[in-house]
């Protein structure tokens, strides 16, 4: 029952950080606010034991770090 509830805060989480990317004007500060709100929502899914959702989000994860390296500094 705990961890029902743990995946259903944190999947909360993960929606608001999807929301908040919106008010991000830089690539990279989007990147990494999808990047975290991915990451909850990946642990939300394997703590609800919906493993095939965590598996595709962790491999959304896999992309925005690929993103996230290719991004130059300037």
């Amino acid at each position: 029952m705990v961890i029902e509830i743990l995946g259903q805060i944190l999947g909360f989480v993960g929606a608001f950080f999807n929301i908040l990317s919106y008010q991000f004007k830089t690539h990279r500060n989007i990147v990494l606010c999808q990047l975290a709100g991915s990451s909850f929502f990946t642990v939300s899914y394997l703590l609800l034991g919906t493993y095939t959702g965590g598996l595709l989000n962790g491999v959304g994860i896999l992309r925005f770090v690929a993103d996230i390296s290719t991004i130059s500094k300037n």
